[in-house]
């Protein structure tokens, strides 16, 4: 069995239940141990794993990663957004989940179920969901949205 070659300060791991069939490392990448090969997602129009060994799985690319680098071991259902915009961008540092709590926007008084779904009614896209959840967490006290400025909070 072929050890794959790893970049510089890239962790690998096997993936439970595939051990040594396949691996998955923190820059998002899935190693075959069988094929003695990378996985190129490049191809590929989702982040969706297709496992076929000895049983079929089909597992979230983004979600195994932040599952086995991350914080968090429930990813069955983990909501993902990736802070470069590139959702090819796999990589642990590139990968940020996004918290299903309640958001209020204190301008405005209106709550939303999420982050993401702030972002989509004020903005039309999802592209501010980091932002506002940041904001939320006090990283930063407003957001920028459609040229005004918003604060946000959990509740």
């Amino acid at each position: 069995m072929e050890k794959p070659e790893l970049k510089e300060n890239e962790l690998i791991k096997d993936i439970e239940g595939w051990e040594g069939l396949y691996a998955i490392t923190s820059f998002g990448r899935v190693w075959n141990y069988r094929e003695s090969k990378w996985y190129d997602f490049s191809q590929f129009s989702g982040n969706c794993v297709r496992f076929t060994a000895y049983k079929q799985a089909k597992l979230s690319l983004p979600a195994l990663v932040l599952a086995y680098f991350g914080e968090f071991d429930n990813h069955s259902r983990l909501k993902i957004s990736y802070k470069d915009g590139n959702h090819k961008n796999c990589a642990i540092d590139n990968l940020m989940p996004l918290c299903q709590k309640k958001v209020k926007c204190k301008e405005t008084g209106k709550v939303y179920n999420s982050a993401s779904k702030a972002s989509m009614d004020m903005a039309g896209n999802v592209h501010y969901s980091i932002k506002i959840a940041n904001c939320c967490r006090g990283a930063s006290k407003k957001t920028k949205i459609n040229d005004q400025y918003y604060s946000f909070e959990y509740i």
